[in-house]
């Protein structure tokens, strides 16, 4: 009985250590529309967009086209291989699936420029 209460001790607190270490990947979405004047640089990229997904573990952020404009980023990106998805243009989320396609690129449009865009 001692084994197995030493046992489930060490698993607790190495599932206690393992959690919550290390800074957040990508940024933490607020509630809200963003303030005129507010960042856009890549901390605060889509933050408060409605049309921006929940971060995953599988997606990574393409803060190097944020504040581009969409036809730099479409044309770019197409010229690359990667196919282009627009979830949302100024506040109005468009229909999508959550397929995974490794040469896609998903963007969020705010005035013509990239609030945000990642892809898996």
């Amino acid at each position: 009985m001692a084994r197995f209460t030493a046992l489930v001790l060490l698993v607790v607190g190495l599932l206690a250590a393992c959690s919550g270490t290390g800074p957040d990947p990508e940024p933490q979405r607020t509630s809200g529309p963003p303030r005129a004047g507010s960042p856009t640089g890549p901390a605060q990229a889509g933050a408060g967009e409605p049309c921006v997904p929940e971060p995953s573990a599988r997606s990574r952020s393409r803060d190097d086209l944020v504040g581009r404009s969409e036809d730099a980023v479409a044309k770019a990106e197409k010229a690359a291989g990667h196919e282009v998805r627009v979830l949302g243009v100024d506040g109005k989320c468009n229909d999508r699936d959550d397929d995974l396609r490794p040469k896609r690129v998903n963007l969020v449009i705010r005035d013509g420029k990239v609030v945000w865009a990642s892809m898996f």
